[in-house]
């Protein structure tokens, strides 16, 4: 499919801009479609930084020089008027690019709603106009409607909406996306501090917070756009505006957060970032909080005084396990497959036969599954674990072996970065098959850092058939066929995870675990890692293919490997040493 997004006038579309929510969906947008082989063209001011086919500048610091001169948005809320210079000049240049570019059943997404209508009414006749992510109080108007949540949406039926059949089939919720990568999940990491990050007005409930915080005596953080004219009792530190950084350390770092949202919150999306690192969240009772904070499970709705009180003094009976994995519902890859489903049904209105449209190869519908914290999961799961998927060449013999359907939860790990890119449309495949996989670009380690990718190829370009690996020392030739490993010769770092965290995260004592672990030669210390920290105790079958000739001390390594099965073996846990090459003897 190809989408023409548009970024907002008076910001530019970055992380750097993380204080506007619409901001960001253009940036998570793009991510996320892109790296799912769609084309997406973005335009938006040039010094835009996000993953799109192609970025197309439509306005310049110049033109922001003259609309807003030396305003500073990170103290103050955000500042702008469709009739000022940058509006009106995106505008025109937006148009006029767009008409150069556009083809036949193209989309174009105004995320910033009729604040850009001017440009989606000069192509409405030739493209197809959503408003891709609802979360804005009025201005709708196009044909095709995504709402960020259902509170939104049944804010926009009304009571007209209970009282008349009106509904429409193509009026669809979709929620608010994220980039998971974009978080720390560190519980050990947290500080005996409550967090506010927004904006920072009653509105948004930062009274609440101060008020809460003082009556238990606790300290309270707050970050956000503020007026100069707000001021705080000494429980509270104001550290200003959080760049990226800084507000990934308060969010893994803080043991609860705040959210107490004084109208209905179309979304919140801040509440879902708290979730993702790890931290519970005191909201209000209505709105988006009443679907995506569990309460109980991933912090507490209130409506009294006396309900925020007794829930910031509970906090600590929250798992930020639970937090995590319900965060992880909002994931590019989770969010993903609902829009290309909503994408598809409006396209078969111009392609096809419309509603009536059948899809002969769906066999479920798991692009709305959830994945529910432990103690509300409605039953056991059986889990693949794939660390070292390549091009997916194993996952079949698995799936044989194991009789995978759609019930099984499956979390591919590749590190290299050229692979992952090149098996997409291996990935697409089986999930169109009904599989249900999440692919990660990550390296599993022993920690959490950033590591080395060394990229070995077979001929020149292609970095497909021989394997990479992460080592510190990496091998010159694979004494096993005689090779040689042609590294690619430049720095290309890739997120190393502490896979026994992610084990965790992911898995329960009841769960029906196997793992697959084919990561040339980290295989040693993920092991040690994992019977360090206990982990082993969630596993139930381990199919490896070691890699002992990477090292010089290759007698240590066979030791190893014997101590590895001997003490499986003791915790009941199958071993099976395979996967030389492609092929596996299951």
């Amino acid at each position: 499919m190809r989408f023409h997004i548009l970024g907002l006038p008076h910001t530019v579309s970055s992380k750097e801009f993380n204080a506007c929510a619409y901001t960001q969906k253009v940036v998570k947008f793009g991510k996320m479609m892109t790296e799912r082989g769609h084309t997406v063209i973005h335009y938006g001011h040039k010094d835009s930084d996000l993953i799109c086919t192609e970025h197309v500048p439509v306005l310049t610091n110049e033109d922001f020089k003259i609309a807003y001169g030396k305003y500073d948005w990170r103290k103050n809320f955000f500042k702008f008027d469709i009739n000022d210079y940058a509006y009106q000049t995106f505008y025109a240049n937006a148009i006029r690019e767009i008409g150069k570019r556009k083809q036949k059943n193209d989309f174009i997404l105004p995320f910033w709603g009729s604040g850009v209508r001017a440009i989606c009414d000069a192509h409405q006749h030739d493209m197809i106009v959503v408003e891709p992510g609802i979360g804005y109080a009025g201005g709708h108007w196009a044909r095709w409607k995504i709402f960020e949540s259902y509170a939104i949406m049944h804010a926009f039926y009304g009571m007209q909406g209970v009282g008349h059949c009106n509904s429409d089939w193509y009026d669809a919720v979709i929620p608010n996306y994220f980039d998971v990568e974009d978080f720390e999940f560190a519980p050990e990491k947290k500080e005996d501090y409550f967090l506010y990050l927004g904006r920072v007005y009653d509105g948004k409930g930062v009274n609440v917070a101060v008020q809460v915080t003082e009556k238990i005596g606790a300290k309270l953080k707050i970050a956000g756009q503020k007026p100069d004219d707000m001021y705080f009792p000494p429980h509270v530190e104001f550290v200003g505006y959080a760049d990226v950084d800084k507000r990934k350390e308060l969010m893994t770092k803080a043991k609860a957060a705040f959210a107490p949202s004084m109208y209905i919150e179309p979304f919140g999306g801040v509440q879902i970032e708290m979730l993702l690192s790890g931290t519970p969240t005191i909201t209000t009772d209505w709105g988006s909080f009443t679907e995506n904070n569990i309460n109980g499970l991933t912090g507490y709705r209130c409506r009294t005084f006396d309900q925020f009180v007794t829930a910031a003094k509970n906090i600590d009976k929250i798992d930020p396990h639970n937090c995590r994995l319900w965060g992880e519902n909002y994931s590019l890859d989770k969010v993903a497959p609902l829009y290309e489903e909503y994408f598809q049904n409006v396209l078969n209105v111009y392609t096809g036969e419309g509603w009536y449209e059948r899809n002969v190869s769906r066999t479920g519908l798991e692009f709305l599954h959830k994945d529910y914290p432990n103690n509300i999961k409605p039953k056991k799961k059986n889990i693949y674990l794939d660390c070292g998927t390549h091009m997916f060449q194993g996952f079949r013999q698995f799936a044989k072996k194991f009789n995978m359907d759609s019930s099984w939860e499956t979390h591919c790990f590749e590190a290299n970065p050229i692979v992952f890119a090149k098996s997409k449309d291996n990935w697409k495949a089986l999930e169109n098959e009904g599989y249900k996989i999440i692919h990660y670009n990550l390296s599993v380690s022993d920690k959490n850092e950033k590591i080395q990718v060394n990229c070995a190829y077979s001929f020149e370009g292609d970095y497909v058939h021989l394997g990479s690996n992460t080592l510190k020392n990496p091998p010159e030739r694979d004494i096993r066929h005689d090779d040689p490993f042609n590294y690619k010769n430049e720095e290309i770092l890739v997120d190393a995870i502490k896979f026994s965290d992610r084990i965790k995260l992911i898995c329960s004592p009841d769960d029906f675990v196997v793992l697959k672990l084919d990561i040339e030669g980290s295989e040693f210390a993920v092991l040690d890692d994992i019977i360090e920290t206990k982990t082993y105790e969630l596993l139930d079958e381990i199919y490896i293919e070691f890699h002992e000739r990477f090292f010089e001390n290759i007698d240590y390594y066979k030791n190893k490997i014997l101590e590895y099965k001997q003490f499986f073996k003791g915790k009941d846990i199958l071993i099976k040493e395979d996967g030389l090459g492609d092929d596996w003897d299951l």
